[in-house]
Formats: structure tokens, sequence, C-alpha cells
């Protein structure tokens, strides 16, 4: 149950993180070479923190509310996170594709 919560509070942190820096962490990695592109789309920040947030709190839900053991929790979570994942991907592009109509000019 510990592993479970801390993976959700790490993920929450991540996503905190991840809104008050605003790309700073993503620029950490921009000129590595290897990571170059990593946190774009599917490995972005706040999909990583949604999925790894709904892996614990999915799991830890799951392990304290059924007599299952860890590996049935652990695949509850993943498939929460998969969601939380995909539904935060969905949200982040819609978002960065908002056009807005032109300022008017005196």
């Amino acid at each position: 149950m510990t592993v479970f919560l801390g993976l959700g509070i790490a993920g929450i942190v991540l996503l905190v993180l991840s809104l008050v820096l605003d790309g700073v962490l993503e620029g950490l990695f921009g000129g590595a070479g290897v990571l170059d592109g990593l946190f774009d789309g599917l490995l972005s920040l706040p999909v990583v923190a949604g999925f790894v947030s709904m892996l614990g709190f999915g799991g830890a839900i799951v392990l304290g509310t059924t007599g299952l053991g860890a590996g049935p929790a652990t695949a509850a979570g993943a498939c929460a996170g998969l969601g939380a994942g995909w539904l935060t991907l969905k949200v982040t592009r819609a978002l960065m594709r908002d056009q807005t109509t032109a300022t008017p000019r005196g």
C-alpha cells in the first residue's frame, strides 16, 4: 500500500512541478542529443505524471478495498494509468491547437 501511495504522491508532485516550472524541466533535456524529443507527445511530463498518479492511487484503491494481492492491484492501476495518460494527452493536444480569433486593431 505504501508503494502505491508513494507513486500517487510522486505523480502529483511531478505534475505540479511541470505546471509551475512550465517547460523548464523539459528544457533541461533539450540539448542532450539522445533525449531529443523524448518529452514530446506521449512522454510529456503531464502525461507521465497522470499515468504514475493513477497507477499509484488506482493500485492503492484496489489493494485496500479488495482481497486481491499486489499483482492484480498493479494491473488495475496500470489500466487506470493508461486511461489517465491517454486523456491527458488528448486534453493537452486540444489545448495546444486552440486558435483564438484575431485581436481587433484600432
